[in-house]
């Protein structure tokens, strides 16, 4: 006999099946034909009154085809099969919806079109906070150590960071009732369920109709829902974010002044380093058992070019450089390190007096990238390091080191160095050659007014753009680190120098590859997420961001709509500016009542909170021919600004 499946609408494969006998596979496949069906609708503006001539663009599968709108604001489309997107376009037009999917036939796919004002031309800066001359004060007495918290959940704008959110609550519930019958209560009673957690009888629910800039009351909501029949108890949806900081418990790390400078609290937030990020330092060798390095040393695999025959650290330089890049951390012993897991490389280039010379530096390099492996009369490295630091200077060129530092780079090692300490317009090598990341140094930022923002130190060289800064020290306020543990200043003392600023930069991109970050991307990052602290004639890209950059932040986000608490309740309008975003721009807005805000998400979490950089206007009634400018300065949330305190509501003046 002979099988056959019907059922209208549907298909069968195969057709048919023979069956001469007792049979359990007699199987088919169904599926769906699908059937042609037509769409018909209308575009109009805000009033109801229908706009011609909009563009309504039809995409699916197999399907791309577009229609216009009628005199009367109607359009229809016909043969249309599956799931479709519909598309109104206008130069100069935003509707709402922007899109609409749809799988059957609809008399009702109606669209809303306003019209856009005219471009936004705004201006973008950035407010950096650095410590206040309080906190200085009491770190220049001795008085009793307090880790400093640059960043505190704080309020923001004309009201307060909410740490729920908004219009929404746990509802929790008799778990004697079903579900369908607690959801049926809770709907009656006029609230819509956003989710179900049906093993604890927990339900996430909002008000009907609730509106975000409505500020309804709360309490009121909540006692609200407390009376209905069934609820056990009903709580705030609250926010949940990640510690905004990350600091060690090592006892001199209050007085490592200068790694609140760049963010690194912040960052360690992030991450605190990977033993699989391996940074050779180049330099007078090092301490091979001081208690805060012996850890992340390799000492198998150190090497000494200077013919002294060890690699022991005879000058403490070395020991320092380490110590700022890896010191053993949140330890509860001495200071912190930048990575708090890392693999050291010690190379020694440097005699004990401090000096060597380009031949041993051009051995070093090689050595550290793994270059010189297949040279029998050469050391050979098992594992070449992802960052050579070199915190040393040549007053000269010298091609040897010169191609020793192309083929490093084209092997993918990352090279930073010292700009040099004559403070004079011009960088010393290896620094200055294009394929390493020169660093300058800043001091402190203490003076006479107080804590501020830090100032190119007075030895530092300047005059090339393509540096970046990261904190060397001045006067009385050195870079704490490691020194040798039997000297009489040691095992940590301060220290001055680009020497000091370089393995700054060398630690932080170590967090950044253990972050994930490729190390192609690596110094364009660096680069755009830097502070800009003054003129680049002396600052090249500023002072390096350590948490901007391990979270590889790009763009400013410039957004036309509504804030409610700590997010954007509503946008209109949404464009990116990427960094470094310093200048004047453009973009196009949307009419209507609105707010302009300047924001920089840095954690990427949606949320407007503590590290990001923020800035709104109040709300504005923007119409087809607005034209003003805007001066945005983004300051730092939950910092030592005050942000609930700043004029947050003008526009075509400076925001301070």
């Amino acid at each position: 006999m002979t099988v056959m499946p019907l059922l209208e609408g549907w298909s069968f494969s195969p057709t048919s099946k023979t069956v001469d006998k007792a049979q359990t596979n007699a199987n088919f496949t169904a599926s769906k034909l699908q059937t042609e069906y037509s769409i018909s609708a209308l575009v109009t503006d805000a009033q109801g009154t229908g706009l011609a001539g909009i563009t309504i663009k039809i995409a699916g599968e197999g399907i791309s085809t577009e229609t216009t709108t009628g005199p009367n604001g109607t359009w229809s489309a016909d043969g249309l099969s599956g799931t479709v997107t519909v598309t109104p376009e206008k130069e100069g037009w935003s509707f709402i919806p922007s899109s609409r999917q749809v799988s059957q036939a609809d008399s009702g796919v109606n669209f809303t079109g306003t019209q856009d004002a005219a471009l936004l031309s705004f201006e973008l800066s950035f407010i950096h906070s650095f410590l206040e001359a309080e906190e200085q004060k009491q770190l220049s007495s001795g008085a009793q150590a307090r880790n400093t918290r640059l960043f505190a959940e704080g309020a923001l704008g004309s009201g307060s960071i909410a740490p729920y959110v908004a219009g929404q609550f746990t509802v929790m519930m008799d778990p004697a009732l079903p579900r369908a019958e607690r959801e049926r209560i809770l709907e009656q009673a006029g609230y819509e369920v956003l989710d179900t957690l049906d093993v604890i009888a927990a339900h996430l629910v909002t008000p009907k109709g609730y509106a975000l800039t409505a500020q309804a009351d709360e309490t009121l909501l909540m006692e609200a829902l407390q009376v209905i029949p069934g609820v056990l108890s009903v709580e705030h949806n609250q926010y949940v974010h990640a510690e905004e900081l990350n600091v060690p418990n090592d006892p001199m790390y209050f007085f490592q002044w200068h790694y609140d400078l760049i963010r690194l609290p912040q960052a360690w937030a992030v991450t605190t380093g990977s033993s699989n990020v391996r940074v050779a330092v180049l330099d007078t060798g090092v301490d091979t058992d001081h208690p805060e390095l012996v850890a992340h040393l390799d000492l198998a695999n150190a090497w000494d070019f200077t013919g002294e025959g060890t690699f022991e650290d005879e000058r403490g330089h070395g020991t320092h450089v380490a110590g700022t890049i890896g010191a053993a951390s949140n330890n509860g012993e001495l200071v912190a390190g930048i990575m708090w897991d890392v693999d050291i490389l010690p190379v020694k280039v440097l005699r004990k007096d401090g000096v060597g010379d380009t031949w041993m530096l051009t051995n070093g390099i090689l050595y550290a990238a793994g270059l010189l492996n297949d040279q029998p009369d050469k050391p050979t490295n098992p594992r070449p390091a992802r960052i050579i630091n070199m915190s040393l200077a040549a007053s000269g060129h010298a091609a040897a080191m010169e191609e020793t530092v192309r083929l490093a780079s084209a092997a993918g090692v990352i090279l930073v160095a010292a700009a040099g300490n004559e403070n004079v317009p011009q960088v010393s090598y290896p620094a200055a050659y294009d394929q390493v990341i020169a660093v300058g140094a800043t001091g402190s930022g203490w003076g006479a007014d107080g804590w501020g923002t830090p100032q190119r130190a007075s030895y530092s060289n300047y005059g090339d753009p393509s540096i970046v800064m990261a904190p060397g020290g001045d006067g009385g306020h050195g870079v704490w680190s490691t020194l040798h543990k039997d000297w009489e200043f040691g095992p940590i003392a301060p220290m001055n120098g680009t020497s000091m600023a370089t393995p700054h930069v060398s630690g932080v991109i170590g967090l950044m590859l253990a972050n994930g970050i490729p190390s192609s991307q690596v110094r364009d990052i660096l680069e755009r997420t830097a502070m800009k602290v003054g003129d680049p004639y002396e600052y090249g890209h500023g002072l390096i961001n350590a948490y901007w950059a391990v979270q590889a932040v790009e763009n400013v986000r410039i957004i036309q709509g509504l804030r409610s608490g700590n997010r954007i309740a509503e946008v209109a309008k949404e464009a990116e500016v990427p960094l470094p975003a310093q200048g004047w721009y453009t973009m196009e807005l949307r009419t209507g009542t609105w707010q302009l805000i300047a924001w920089v998400d840095v954690n990427a979490n949606e949320l407007i909170d503590a590290g990001d950089y923020y800035t709104e206007t109040g709300v504005t009634d923007f119409t087809p021919d607005w034209t003003q400018p805007w001066s945005a300065e983004l300051e730092e949330i939950g910092s030592d600004l005050d942000v609930s305190q700043a004029d947050l509501g003008s526009l075509g003046a400076s925001q301070r």
